[in-house]
This record gives C-alpha cells, sequence and structure tokens, in this order.
C-alpha cells in the first residue's frame, strides 16, 4: 500500500497521540517506581525492606498505608492554592483509570484515584502468579499559604493466574491482612505482599513529590467567564 505524504503525516499524528495519551494513562509508571525501588534498597530481600516499612507507623486509623506532607506556600491564598490544584488534578486524572471524587470549593478539598498498573509480580511456588496494581488515593486541603497532600492506598489490586485450572481472576487484598502487618505463616503469598508494600510506599512517596512540584510550579491556565 503506497500511503500519500498528508496520509503519512495524519498516521504519525495519531500514533504520537496514542503514545502521549498512554503515557499520561498514569501519574508515575511502573518502570519508574521500580526504578526508584532500586535506588532506595537496591537488590536487598524484598520481605526485609517490607518489614523494615512497616515499622514506621505506615497504616492509619483505618488500616491504610497513609503518608501526609503539608507544603507551605507564603502568600497564595487557599482559593488560589485550591484552583491551582483543581485545574492540574483535571489536566492529570482526567482519563479511565483514573476518578475524580471531591472537588469541594467550600472546604477546599480534592479527592481523586490515581492508577499504576503492574507495579509487582511473583509466582508462587506450586501455586498461582499474581500481577498487582495499586489505585493510590490522593487528597488534598488548602489554607491561606499551606497545602496538605495525603496519599491512601487501602488494598491492592491483584490479578490472580490459577496454573491448576489455567484460569484468572481480580482480587482485592486489604493491606492490613497482608505481610508484614500479619505474620508470614499467614500469608501464603507473603512475596507478592512484600512487594506490594514496597511499591505503595515507593509510589506515595513518589506521588507526594510530583504533587508538591505541581503545587509550586504549576500555572493554572485563565478561566474564560460567561458574562459577555
Amino acid at each position: 500500500i503506497i500511503l500519500d505524504y498528508h496520509m503519512k503525516k495524519y498516521l504519525l499524528l495519531i500514533l504520537l497521540l496514542t503514545i502521549v495519551s498512554d503515557m499520561n494513562a498514569q501519574l508515575a509508571t511502573a518502570d519508574e517506581l521500580m526504578t526508584i525501588k532500586t535506588r532506595l534498597f537496591g537488590n536487598k530481600n524484598w520481605k526485609k525492606i517490607a518489614y523494615s516499612i512497616s515499622t514506621n507507623g505506615v497504616l492509619d486509623e483505618n488500616r491504610a498505608i497513609s503518608y501526609t506532607k503539608i507544603i507551605v506556600t507564603p502568600g497564595r491564598t487557599k482559593e488560589e492554592l485550591y484552583n491551582t490544584m483543581r485545574q492540574w488534578i483535571i489536566s492529570m486524572f482526567s482519563n479511565p483509570d483514573c476518578d475524580i471524587r471531591v472537588m469541594d470549593l467550600e472546604n477546599h478539598r480534592i479527592i481523586a484515584k490515581g492508577s499504576v498498573r503492574n507495579v509487582a509480580e511473583s509466582d508462587v511456588l506450586w501455586g498461582d502468579g499474581f500481577l498487582v496494581s495499586l489505585n493510590p488515593i490522593v487528597k488534598l486541603e488548602t489554607k491561606d499559604g499551606r497545602t496538605r497532600i495525603n496519599i491512601t492506598i487501602p488494598a491492592y489490586n491483584v490479578h490472580r493466574h490459577i496454573y491448576s485450572t489455567n484460569s484468572d481472576r481480580d482480587e482485592l487484598w486489604n493491606v492490613s491482612s497482608c505481610y508484614p502487618f500479619i505474620p508470614m505463616e499467614l500469608d501464603s503469598h507473603s512475596l507478592t505482599s512484600s512487594k506490594a508494600l514496597v511499591m505503595s510506599h515507593v509510589c506515595a512517596t513518589r506521588y507526594i513529590e510530583i504533587i508538591e512540584s505541581a503545587i509550586l510550579n504549576y500555572k493554572p491556565k485563565r478561566e474564560e467567564r460567561d458574562n459577555w
């Protein structure tokens, strides 16, 4: 098939838009998080890393993984900060993998669900195969001169392949029901649970870094007003 010049340009544009769309589908990718994990922990044993993370009080009162940071920005009003983060969240989380759950102008609060697919994979000897994805919950609250970022991961999204029946199913594992928050002997997939916790830790801290940068550097567009 011979394509003319304009058709080639059109197909190239479609390809580029597809690539950009896929890149924007996740705030952070699994490959990026794995690179950060290797830089932070090297080739240390997954279970040892997970246990070390668990000793730092990473579970909140609801037994979910939770990380919080307050970003101080003197001179910026809560309305300005809210508007900045509202526009940024809309631009970054408006795709099928994500979900903007709350836009509360009165209380200057935003809640959205992110997505990082396929952050960890493992096989249990003589057992099943597991592929873990994450759906971090992002909560932003603004006051005059400060923004509180909270990242919560209450559960791991797990795709299980059952070799004995050559079948697949999707599962939701509450993090508090997995190792190292329960003894290893009570978790039949403790290696997968360890990988999931380590990658959740990396994901949450990376999300906070990205959002902090947006608070400090993102320039919201001027909104058109319907007063013409």
